[in-house]
């Protein structure tokens, strides 16, 4: 067991069944989003699926001092989905290799 670097709260490292380490909450709650496979790895419980016997919580959901993503939004078009604009019209949808204003 380690602590986080931010709140200083216990957390457990664990992988993924994709390989890769995630720190959890150590004690399971039945809002938990992951579950532990048969080859103790972690594995993400989709929503609305019957509830497995404990449930875990990724520590990244549940760290206070953890700050969120930073919200987009463009400039130019106000959109707020990460997007790219043609720089020579400044449409969205095309690059400037296929601008229909040449």
């Amino acid at each position: 067991m380690t602590f986080c670097n931010d709140c200083g709260k216990a957390v457990e490292w664990h992988k993924t069944a994709a390989g890769r380490d995630m720190p959890i909450d150590p004690e399971p709650t039945q809002a938990g989003r992951y579950y532990f496979d048969r080859r103790v790895r972690l594995v993400f419980h989709p929503p609305g699926a019957a509830p497995m016997a404990k449930m875990y919580t990724s520590h990244f959901d549940t760290c206070a001092k953890r700050k969120p993503a930073p919200a987009f939004s463009c400039e130019k078009c106000g959109v707020t989905t990460p997007h790219r604009h043609c720089y020579r019209c400044g449409a969205i949808g095309h690059m400037a290799a296929d601008c229909p204003e040449d």
